[in-house]
């Protein structure tokens, strides 16, 4: 019950919401962190410090995550630099709720929510535009017996080429109903995707 309620006060945290500022302060806490990392110089000011930066998230982090990469990249899109899409490796979610989110939640509003929902995508570069899919791989690791993760198709509508989809992995690991949702961390799977997109 909690992780459903966290994940419902965070996406619907509209302006006449109770959670909007919590919301609100979320987003801005991850997006400072987010830009600091990217920012960050190396000490003899030649380049940045991380030349490739692996963004991964589990469960409503997964969502804060989503939300985080795709302000950076609309920020990047006005000004080419820190240069977030090129030095961006991966992206990994893990027992995400992002496909329940986006159907669910955005398709029970209202016909005159349509607007703002067209408006939303503009704002989600990962979505809208097909350049940031073919530089940036996307794995998302799930369970049958975790009723909050799943198949990540509903931000894949018909893309250009096969490689651009989110790569959807089951992993057999979180296998304990009620418990599944907190097995990934010790998952083999999420460490050697992990490494991998940290190696690559």
């Amino acid at each position: 019950v909690e992780y459903v309620g966290d994940v419902v006060a965070y996406v619907n945290a509209h302006e006449a919401s109770e959670f909007h500022d919590i919301r609100d302060a979320i987003q801005k806490t991850a997006h400072d962190i987010g830009a600091a990392v990217y920012a960050l110089q190396r000490d003899d000011r030649a380049g940045p410090q991380y030349s490739r930066v692996v963004v991964a998230g589990h469960s409503l982090g997964s969502v804060v995550a989503y939300d985080m990469l795709n302000r950076l990249l609309l920020e990047d899109s006005w000004r080419a630099h820190p240069n977030v899409l090129a030095r961006t490796g991966s992206l990994v979610t893990f027992g995400s709720p992002l496909d329940k989110t986006a159907f669910i939640f955005r398709s029970q509003k209202p016909i005159e929510a349509e607007v703002r929902e067209a408006l939303a995508a503009g704002i989600q570069p990962l979505v809208a535009d097909r350049k940031y899919r073919e530089t940036l791989s996307w794995t998302n690791l799930w369970a049958k017996p975790d009723w909050i993760s799943g198949n990540l198709i509903y931000y894949d509508t018909h893309p250009p080429v096969a490689a651009w989809c989110v790569k959807n992995v089951e992993d057999d690991y979180a296998g304990i109903p009620l418990l599944a949702h907190i097995m990934y961390w010790r998952s083999p799977l999420l460490a050697r995707t992990l490494l991998a997109s940290i190696t690559a």
